[in-house]
């Protein structure tokens, strides 16, 4: 119990840095705090013994996969948004108490902004990316 709660702060924690970073175009930071989350979300799921824990694990797997992949260009933006909103069958994942207010539905619409404002933005190409706006250069 005390491991699935430390993994699901330890998810939150990371998730929120990587939200707070992409706005500022730190495309390595945002891939680095992924990278951490997914690593705890996996291990969340090996020892999860709750559905709730099962669905927090899933949907955030899910979710880091899918701005990975948008990131390193292996799916485009309409694949990322229809993943995303596949995610709606995890609501539990997404009810976090006071990180996120509002519905489930939400949050996930607020993640396919935030993430597709910062992809069209700083024109994201990773793991070659130059940390400049577009029309900068």
């Amino acid at each position: 119990m005390i491991k699935e709660g430390f993994y699901r702060l330890m998810i939150a924690y990371y998730n929120g840095w990587a939200e707070f970073e992409s706005i500022y175009g730190d495309i390595d930071l945002v891939v680095h705090y992924l990278k951490r989350g997914l690593k705890y979300a996996e291990r969340l799921k090996r020892v999860a013994s709750s559905e709730r824990d099962i669905h927090v694990a899933e949907a955030n797997i899910r979710k880091a996969r899918l701005i990975l992949s948008l990131f390193e260009e292996k799916i485009s933006v309409s694949e990322f948004k229809k993943g995303m909103q596949e995610l709606e069958k995890y609501p539990i994942a997404f009810r976090r108490g006071r990180e996120d207010i509002g519905t489930p539905e939400e949050a996930i619409a607020a993640t396919i902004h935030r993430i597709e404002y910062t992809y069209d933005r700083y024109d994201v190409r990773y793991p070659s990316f130059d940390m400049h706006r577009s029309g900068d250069r």
